[in-house]
């Protein structure tokens, strides 16, 4: 159980997703899936969108020890009006525990 931001800038997109997060870890495999609420604001250049935020993971960690290497993927959905913001990242990591 956590808390997690998320943020990302380019030139035409800003958009920041802060969830609260629970992390399950499939029982005899090096898989965790999470899943997460919160808020999130995006703005693609077409004006700024706010809202409740969803987000969806998993995680496949190749080695135990410290530090640890991990494959990543997550979904963030921010849901308002007039449109939803849907943002996809993935990613290897390299994590101290």
């Amino acid at each position: 159980l956590g808390a997690e931001a998320d943020y990302w800038r380019r030139t035409n997109v800003n958009a920041l997703f802060a969830t609260a997060v629970l992390t399950l870890r499939v029982s005899g495999t090096p898989l965790s899936v999470k899943a997460g609420g919160g808020f999130g604001r995006g703005d693609f250049g077409g004006g700024a969108l706010s809202g409740p935020a969803g987000q969806l993971g998993l995680v496949y960690q190749f080695s135990s020890g410290r530090p640890a290497t991990r494959l990543f993927a997550n979904a963030f959905l921010a849901s308002g009006s007039p449109r939803n913001v849907l943002l996809v990242d993935a990613g290897l990591a390299l994590t101290w525990r």
